[in-house]
């Protein structure tokens, strides 16, 4: 598995302030994806689901400048997504505590992103202490459980617009989990990996 930087959201302002330095609405509610835009990551399917969410804002950030263009060029004139593309990965924190609620819309259709994948940003969204919701694939439970994050079938962007609706609906709800999802999160540091490579290696070597 991946891991996170436990120092990640060390200094990170409140909500509100983070939305005012990157010129986010303060009032509305906002969705994100953070990653690249690669058909398997489930961004469409996302994308997708923000016509049957229209007061939400969808965000997001990532790609490569090419798959930002492609991308932008099928969903950029939707009025409520905003294409960020590539920023500094210094500046994901920010985003990250900037959302109401951080998605992950993995695709069942790719095996490498339904089954062997363990994606960085999965621990840093935990660690965020922002609300998630994800797709049921195979490697994401691994994690997550219903007590984390709101898990929805993959690729149906009806069911993903259904889930969005029903977790802003239910936002104290969905803090519960994100606040267990942070807890959690603290088995998944580098820190933590460490300490766990150290002591096989020191059991090994013991007489």
């Amino acid at each position: 598995r991946d891991a996170v930087d436990e120092h990640l959201f060390d200094g990170v302002p409140d909500r509100a302030s983070v939305r005012a330095a990157l010129e986010l609405p303060q009032e509305q509610n906002l969705l994100l994806s953070a990653g690249h835009l690669y058909p398997r990551k489930g961004a469409g399917t996302l994308a997708a689901a923000a016509a049957s969410v229209p007061g939400a804002l969808f965000v997001f950030v990532g790609g490569t400048e090419e798959d930002r263009r492609a991308f932008a060029d099928k969903w950029g004139t939707a009025a409520n997504i905003r294409i960020v593309g590539h920023v500094p990965h210094g500046k994901v924190p920010l985003y990250l505590r900037a959302a109401d609620l951080l998605v992950l819309p993995n695709s069942g259709k790719d095996e490498d992103a339904s089954r062997f994948t363990s994606p960085m940003k999965l621990f840093e969204y935990m660690l965020s202490g922002t609300p998630i919701i994800a797709s049921d694939v195979p490697a994401l439970p691994e994690i997550l459980d219903e007590t984390t994050a709101t898990l929805v079938p993959p690729d149906e962007s009806a069911v993903l617009a259904e889930g969005i609706r029903a977790s802003l609906g239910h936002l104290d709800e969905a803090h519960v989990r994100a606040t267990a999802a942070r807890s959690r999160a603290a088995n998944y540091t580098w820190r933590k990996r460490v300490e766990v490579l150290l002591s096989v290696l020191y059991a090994r070597n013991q007489p």
